[in-house]
């Protein structure tokens, strides 16, 4: 069973884990956080807990291994010969990357945070889900402009941050889990911080 730390998580881990304790982070020769080196994103746990989990941080390293061969079938499966007829996908109102997620890279470990199995990055609060307001759906960018008048395709502004390239190739790395095209990162710091100095690796 193969782990793997995520430590370009280590904002959220700064945050949570270690919400409330004591910590100086060593710092570079310009005052900074020193966060030079090689990271990954690589980890199949999900950003949010599945609400089935509760308030279940962590894995046994019974559940765990029993977590990881169950995506590994996934992913088998996914990976497997299509057999018969091939039918058109569902229509949706936005085009998204579903086609292309078939083909990222396999990815079935959990993240390991001080030897716990993590059911999720996120960790507070205790069910390890974000609080959202229960109207955060009508006050969106997008609700408002549909609501509005515009259609789903009027302009850019519309769709998603994947589709618009929001994500994936920003200027710094994304605190969430595996990056589809390249989870592996290089950071080298100067003293305007890290922002000039983010390297993606293939």
């Amino acid at each position: 069973m193969k782990h793997c730390i995520s430590p370009i998580l280590l904002l959220f881990v700064m945050s949570t884990a270690a919400y409330g304790a004591d910590f100086s982070p060593s710092l570079t020769a310009y005052g900074h956080p020193d966060l030079q080196g090689n990271w990954t994103t690589e980890t199949a746990t999900p950003f949010q807990r599945p609400e089935e989990l509760g308030d279940k941080q962590s894995y046994t390293a019974e559940e765990a291994q029993e977590w990881e061969a169950d995506k590994n079938a996934e992913l088998d499966e996914r990976e497997a010969p299509l057999v018969g007829k091939i039918e058109a996908p569902e229509a949706k109102p936005f085009v998204d990357n579903t086609a292309e997620d078939q083909f990222t890279q396999r990815v079935a470990n959990l993240l390991v945070v001080d030897g716990e199995y993590r059911t999720s990055i996120v960790v507070d609060p205790a069910n390890g889900r974000m609080p959202l307001r229960e109207d955060w759906l009508d006050n969106t960018f997008t609700s408002k402009a549909l609501a509005a008048g515009c259609g789903p395709l009027d302009g850019p502004e519309l769709a998603g941050p994947g589709p618009r390239c929001l994500i994936d190739f920003g200027p710094l790395p994304p605190a969430v889990a595996i990056v589809p095209l390249s989870p592996n990162y290089q950071i080298v710091q100067n003293e305007k911080g890290i922002g000039d100095g983010f390297v993606r690796h293939g």
